[in-house]
């Protein structure tokens, strides 16, 4: 069904999430960059990119958070 449901709205039954259930969420794994993340980063086919403030770009598997590559010295 387009966007889910016939009210085409985007958040089909049972997508929302509650107090109750946010409750039990925790990080899956977390990495820390020099300068903190600047900006949102990318994620796409299993990879997220982040950029720091300082000049550091690395890209980490979603799954585990394990470093697939960085380029250090941007900026």
């Amino acid at each position: 069904m387009y966007r889910g449901d016939q009210a085409r709205d985007g958040h089909p039954p049972g997508a929302t999430l509650g107090v109750e259930g946010a409750r039990h969420l925790k990080p899956a794994w977390q990495v820390e960059l020099s300068g903190g993340v600047s900006g949102t980063p990318a994620v796409a086919g299993g990879v997220v990119v982040a950029a720091s403030g300082g000049g550091v770009v690395a890209a980490y598997r979603v799954s585990s958070g394990t470093r697939i590559w960085q380029v250090d010295g941007l900026g």
